[in-house]
């Protein structure tokens, strides 16, 4: 159950940062 919300969080932080890359990206251009 563990591993399984340490997972969760760290998708969570995936989806996250792919969020802000996408954001940097259609701010530039």
């Amino acid at each position: 159950m563990a591993l399984f919300y340490c997972f969760k969080v760290l998708f969570d932080d995936k989806t996250h940062f792919l969020s802000l890359i996408f954001k940097l990206i259609f701010l530039r251009g």
